[in-house]
């Protein structure tokens, strides 16, 4: 995971900004769907101190790594990121990524970074 004060676009321009206060933490994934009867979905979750939960942001700035394809083929890896809008004072108390699945009843794995 990265921390950044903004997000650069691929192609130059203006890059993205978040809202004062707050800052960007890029997470670099990798995902593989193995069963295709079983719909993948790329739930990602950030998770803060005291089981805080941040969503992934909608980011206007197009990337060299897009976000995650709805059209994962089985078996191939495919290298994705989620981005997220956090407020500095919770950076340095970050935990991890969870990836959810709500087909299923099991616990949510989580992602520990290396920052």
């Amino acid at each position: 995971m990265i921390r950044s004060d903004q997000l650069a676009p691929v192609e130059g321009g203006q890059p993205g900004i978040p809202e004062p206060g707050a800052v960007w933490i890029v997470a670099e994934l990798e995902a593989v769907r193995h069963d295709p009867t079983k719909e993948f979905l790329c739930g990602t979750e950030l998770i803060g101190p005291e089981q805080r939960l941040w969503s992934a942001a909608s980011v206007r700035v197009t990337r060299s790594t897009p976000s995650c394809p709805l059209d994962l083929s089985v078996g191939q890896p495919v290298r994705f990121e989620s981005i997220f809008m956090v407020p500095a004072r919770y950076v340095d108390q970050l935990s991890g990524i969870a990836l959810r699945d709500d087909s299923t009843a099991a616990r949510t794995p989580v992602i520990r970074p290396s920052f």
